[in-house]
């Protein structure tokens, strides 16, 4: 009935049949599968957790329940469980994507880029996830990388129309913050790896909206001078836009320190 599509007969059939077999681990695997298809997303969860009551090892009952917190909007929650999948199964290509896209959702951008690369590294002409990760890393701010993520979506899988679009995209906001970088460079007669250059590109980032690569670039002027109490100012600054407030109070603490 389930691979017939006939769903709702399914789950009729699953019920009665749990009646007279309740340890019968695949009649809940079936029907959670069932109710994940009919969008019924309580009960998916619902059975789906005495899947893993019965086996806690259970892959696909830890990547399912992944995805109906995930369409439930409890990121959270599908995170976990996503989690969960990979520790058990590492080589799970699928598992590594959702839980990306689960961290992207809760703004943890720098995880779900981890996560679509341990994806990748078991299945590199994936386009989807080379797409996705392109994604994640535009909206980090760190554009070379997604660019290039970009067009290996595109060879892998040339009928995307939107991956062009998208990697212009990606090439004006780099060309439009490279520009300025380069003109205080030349201004101010430093050099590219300097801590002032470097405390600015971060400023530049956090004003375009960039919060993610801004840190990781006062970070870096940080590791060039300790003591630079400009460099940890403007990282509790984008801190606060990323709603980490405690890593905020720690920064400027450090700054008045200084």
């Amino acid at each position: 009935l389930f691979r017939q599509n006939q769903f709702v007969e399914t789950v009729t059939l699953g019920k009665n049949l749990t009646r007279k077999f309740p340890s019968a681990l695949i009649l809940y695997e079936i029907i959670g599968a069932a109710y994940l298809n009919l969008n019924i997303l309580d009960e998916t969860i619902k059975n789906y957790q005495i899947v893993l009551q019965l086996n806690s090892e259970h892959t696909e009952a830890c990547n399912n329940l992944g995805m109906a917190f995930y369409k439930q909007g409890k990121f959270t929650d599908a995170v976990n469980h996503y989690k969960k999948t990979v520790e058990i199964e590492p080589n799970f290509a699928d598992g590594h994507y959702n839980l990306g896209n689960a961290l992207k959702q809760t703004g943890d951008l720098g995880g779900a880029i981890e996560s679509y690369r341990a994806s990748l590294a078991i299945n590199s002409k994936d386009a989807e996830v080379l797409r996705e990760i392109g994604n994640a890393l535009n909206e980090y701010g760190e554009f070379e990388q997604a660019i290039k993520c970009y067009k290996k979506s595109l060879e892998t899988d040339p009928s995307q129309l939107e991956i062009k679009s998208l990697m212009d995209n990606a090439i004006q906001k780099k060309t439009k913050i490279v520009n300025m970088v380069t003109s205080y460079v030349d201004t101010n007669q430093l050099t590219c790896v300097s801590k002032e250059v470097l405390n600015f590109s971060g400023t530049i980032l956090q004003s375009e909206g960039f919060p993610d690569a801004a840190i990781d670039n006062f970070k870096k002027a940080i590791q060039s001078d300790s003591k630079y109490s400009d460099a940890f100012n403007n990282m509790g600054a984008s801190l606060i836009h990323k709603g980490e407030f405690d890593a905020a109070i720690n920064s400027f603490r450090e700054a008045i320190k200084i």
